[in-house]
């Protein structure tokens, strides 16, 4: 185990959060968050058992090498998540497809049918509920992986960012 170098398993840890992420994903229909979780807690387990057995490395770099692979992973979430949650994105891909005009589009696209959009993903991805007319939280682990994220997002571009 020693004689393989670092950086190889962790390419073989995200390959392997990232290719059960798929799998669970489109075969097993799991929502986006639960085969993230999914992905990434399996690639870790192997991240974990194979690159803490090897003895060559101190510590810090154990923590460098672990801290490069959580990167790695936030990385892979924001850019499979941009295309979905990217409205800049929809409309330059309706424009190259459809090419709608601007009318059409504004009616689409106005911020009561923005908000409406990401009301409905809400509540069918069972993150949040409604109960006599108040919104409450459903999933709490979305707010686990929101601070996650804030906290990622600070190391990956400092201090100049808002979430």
């Amino acid at each position: 185990m020693d004689n393989i170098h670092p950086i190889y398993i962790l390419i073989l840890a995200l390959s392997l959060n990232i290719l059960s992420q798929l799998y669970i994903k489109l075969v097993h229909k799991f929502t986006f968050l639960k085969s993230i979780k999914f992905g990434f807690s399996l690639g870790l387990v192997f991240f974990i058992i194979f690159f803490y057995n090897n003895t060559k490395l101190n510590i810090w770099d154990k923590f460098e090498i672990s801290l490069l692979y959580i990167l790695a992973s936030y990385c892979y979430i924001v850019l499979i998540n941009t295309p979905e949650s990217s409205v800049r994105l929809k409309i330059l891909f309706l424009i190259y497809k459809k090419k709608i005009t601007k009318k059409k589009l504004l009616q689409k696209y106005n911020n009561n049918e923005m908000f409406k959009l990401r009301l409905k993903k809400l509540l069918k991805s069972k993150t949040i509920g409604i109960k006599k007319y108040n919104l409450f939280v459903i999933n709490k682990n979305i707010i686990i992986l929101f601070y996650l994220f804030k906290f990622l997002k600070k190391i990956y571009l400092g201090n100049n960012t808002k979430l």
